[in-house]
């Protein structure tokens, strides 16, 4: 995947190892529930993973250059060399989210 100068940006605006990014719509429900999921993973993992909301209203542009078609949208992305690691559409369990960043971060600080 091609990072595109915008995504660079969003992504180098936090230290994290890995960057969460939410695109959602302010008049979707099950965004509304993704949001709500999130919160808990949010307080669990703010030392290591930095979450980000992106109203794909307002990034029209980005939303088209990752070809999000679905909402919500999760993108996790390796901070230091812009690796996608995922993407997830539509509504997942806090459960399996946890899962998925458990392994991501296990990966992640397997690379010297």
């Amino acid at each position: 995947m091609i990072v595109s100068p915008r995504l660079k940006s969003i992504i180098d605006q936090n230290e994290k190892d890995l960057i969460v990014i939410h695109f959602f719509a302010k008049w979707s429900g099950t965004s509304f529930l993704m949001k709500n999921i999130l919160k808990d993973l949010i307080l669990n993992y703010q030392e290591k993973v930095g979450f980000l909301e992106i109203d794909v209203e307002e990034e029209y542009e980005l939303v088209q250059s990752l070809s999000i078609v679905e909402i919500p949208t999760l993108i996790f992305f390796n901070s230091y060399n812009y690796t996608l690691e995922g993407i997830y559409t539509g509504i997942f369990s806090k459960h399996l989210l946890k899962s998925e960043l458990d392994i991501i971060l296990t990966k992640l600080q397997a690379i010297p």
